[in-house]
């Protein structure tokens, strides 16, 4: 509102806004005193973002960061506050190569110590500044703490994301330093929470998700098909060998092999050299019965798998826009209250969250334990979260068909004690209040370790099917089994560096 204004009477515009000389009156609007600490409830039609928090008699509005392009600033709202892998890459290599620096700092060093500096006296924050000519619109936003490892954190990002996805990384998107040169901390989270940073970027991610359709709303299964008809086609091609005891060739014809040596070498066919280069002498007899049509079905699927992989872009489509949640071994993230709380927004809102990859646990989550740095900040956010109790307890009764209001309806019937309206059920509708939160992140944990589990299923199920093709052998005897599991292993391993 105050950008190009003449507020110094020298007859001149200036470029950027005097922050520290706006008042809160300018963005803020009276509220009742007897409305203080008490949630407004939403009703069965209200969104979260419609909640209504009042933790002071004023209500602050978010305000953007500026940048000035020629000689009339531009707003800049948190959607486009991003940056890519590769520049967060950089800043830590610069941060690496200050001998002043140590492999424990955590991000809260990395802010105070290298981002503070860096940002300060320009009112933008780290992603900004280094964006300002172009900014970045938002593809993912990162849910972190601020307690972890700095170097961790970073290459657990590399592990996870994209290199051409645009990050939200509170630390680095948001303006830290209250110098007067930008709006504070305070004036860019504002006090609605449909306007703070992290509400705005979830909703961005929404639209854009929104606009690619369901293939963005089914991204998480749909990127298992390719991988799915590989499994299926490399189980029915060995089946056969495990069943008739040769290999199918394509031509109606199938080929088994003996060993050629003395009967010393033979008998330990499966170990040394003949494991590695075993010296084969092939012969071929025709296919007969229902593995002549197996081996085509297996065929096909294994070029529909090479045919999805070619043109993956165009039917699973280029937006990946989620939530990253990254674990750390510094602290249980569900030990904060402000990531379990953007989780549980971002899973209500619609918008996938994903566990980055990291062997880091994430821990148990209880939402009434879990705590956060400001005051303020945690009364805010156990209001909302009470709120948004009674809003989901009406969508439930008109029936809604989400897989997330059913689990958390199943929830909700478990405990026994629904909501209640009557002046004495507080303490009962706070309880389903954490408890819905914690069944919201439950269902999140349990996706990201059904991820690990297909992931594992897809490496060991191909190779332990290696493993049962023995031509012409005995599956009753152990030793002959454990052998020659070992030794196709090492063929196996060979053949996929080959």
């Amino acid at each position: 509102a105050t950008a190009g204004v003449d507020e110094e009477g020298d007859g001149q515009e200036h470029a950027s806004p005097k922050w520290d000389s706006l008042k809160v009156s300018r963005h803020s609007t009276s509220l009742n005193p007897s409305t203080l600490g008490r949630p407004t409830l939403l009703t069965s039609g209200s969104s979260i973002a419609s909640t209504l928090h009042t933790p002071s008699l004023s209500l602050v509005h978010a305000c953007p960061q500026l940048t000035c392009r020629g000689q009339c600033p531009e707003e800049v709202w948190p959607e486009h506050w991003g940056l890519t892998l590769s520049q967060c890459k950089e800043l830590m290599e610069e941060c690496l190569r200050d001998p002043a620096w140590r492999r424990t700092n955590t991000i809260h060093t990395l802010v105070e110590d290298y981002v503070k500096p860096r940002t300060r006296g320009t009112g933008l924050g780290y992603a900004l500044l280094r964006n300002k000519a172009a900014p970045l619109e938002v593809s993912v936003m990162v849910s972190h703490t601020w307690a972890e490892n700095a170097e961790d954190f970073f290459q657990t990002l590399e592990r996870t994301v994209e290199p051409e996805e645009v990050l939200f990384i509170c630390a680095l998107s948001l303006c830290q330093n209250d110098d007067g040169a930008g709006p504070t901390i305070a004036q860019q989270l504002g006090t609605l929470p449909s306007e703070s940073p992290f509400k705005r970027v979830l909703d961005h991610i929404l639209q854009r998700g929104s606009e690619v359709g369901w293939r963005w709303r089914w991204r998480f299964w749909l990127r298992f098909v390719p991988n799915g008809c590989l499994v299926v086609a490399l189980f029915l091609y060995y089946f056969i060998m495990g069943r008739v005891h040769c290999i199918p060739t394509f031509a109606d014809q199938c080929a088994w092999g003996t060993l050629r040596g003395s009967p010393q070498a033979l008998a330990t066919m499966y170990i040394g050299e003949l494991c590695i280069a075993p010296p084969w002498d092939w012969h071929y007899g025709p296919l007969y019965g229902v593995y002549r049509p197996l081996q085509y079905v297996a065929l096909a699927l294994l070029l529909v798998w090479v045919a999805l992989l070619l043109t993956r872009e165009r039917w699973l489509g280029s937006f990946r826009g989620r939530m990253v949640a990254v674990p750390n071994h510094q602290c249980d993230l569900y030990a904060r209250l402000w990531c379990v709380y953007e989780i549980f927004v971002a899973t209500s809102e619609g918008v996938p969250v994903e566990l980055a990859r990291t062997l880091a646990p994430a821990g148990r989550c209880r939402s009434s334990m879990a705590m956060c740095s400001s005051g303020d900040d945690v009364a805010r956010i156990r209001r909302e979260i009470e709120a948004w109790a009674h809003s989901m307890t009406g969508i439930m009764r008109r029936g809604s068909p989400s897989v997330l209001t059913a689990a958390i309806s199943s929830v909700l019937r478990a405990t026994r004690k629904p909501p209640s309206k009557s002046s004495g059920s507080s303490e009962s509708a706070e309880s389903v209040a954490y408890t819905t939160v914690d069944a919201v992140i439950g269902i999140v944990t349990r996706r990201a370790h059904r991820s690990v589990l297909y992931s594992l299923l897809g490496c060991v199920v191909p190779f332990s099917m290696l493993s049962m093709a023995i031509p012409k052998g005995n599956y009753i005897s152990s030793e002959q089994l454990f052998a020659s599991a070992v030794c196709t292993g090492i063929q196996n391993v060979i053949g996929s560096g080959v």
